[in-house]
């Protein structure tokens, strides 16, 4: 079992907001332990939210398929991807805090409205400067995710037979094979 947590986890509530035509993303970060408070909005996304996250997955894939023989490049590119939804959908505000306390920030809760944005290939950079080398993503940052529509997330998650599903990825390139994989299958 889990130890419970000594403090509440780093969170950064994301909503959608729809004016007309066009979407945009709030965001409301907040980390009692660092005294963190922040508050900004995304700027327009433009076209359908559809769109752009099925032209964000494309692009993995384009990508992936370009470099599946050059794992270091693909990593690159990855990171770009992510330095770039870094400064297109995350404010400032929001963008100077992530990377001002990026050390500290050892786990983070994004609780959202949709579950499709991929904001663990979210890369952290300093704003305004280009991509540094170390390697940042939001994912590496213990992200977890919730919905919105589910309540407050509980200490325990209950699973009943039949209704509980799990993905264990088998990684054909030695570098990301996951080696507890199979134990946690037979676990689950």
């Amino acid at each position: 079992e889990a130890p419970r947590l000594a403090s509440p986890l780093h969170q950064l509530l994301i909503t959608e907001q729809r004016n007309g035509d066009q979407l945009s993303y709030k965001f409301v970060l907040q980390s009692p332990d660092l005294e963190i408070f922040e508050v900004g909005n995304s700027k327009p996304i433009i076209g359908d939210r559809t769109q752009y996250v099925a032209k964000l997955y494309e692009e993995i894939e384009k990508r992936w398929l370009s470099n599946e023989d050059d794992i270091d490049n693909f990593t690159e590119e990855l990171r770009a991807m992510g330095a770039d939804m870094f400064d297109e959908l995350i404010p400032q505000n929001i963008r100077e805090a992530l990377w001002k306390y990026r050390d500290q920030i050892k786990s983070i809760m994004v609780i959202a409205e949709e579950p499709f944005i991929p904001w663990e290939m979210v890369h952290l950079k300093q704003p305004g400067k280009s991509l540094p080398n170390d390697v940042q993503f939001l994912g590496q940052m213990g992200l977890v995710r919730w919905l919105q529509d589910a309540g407050w997330p509980p200490d325990k998650l209950g699973i009943q037979k039949g209704n509980a599903r799990y993905v264990i990825p088998h990684y054909p390139h030695p570098d990301y094979v996951l080696p507890q994989a199979e134990q946690e299958a037979s676990f689950l």
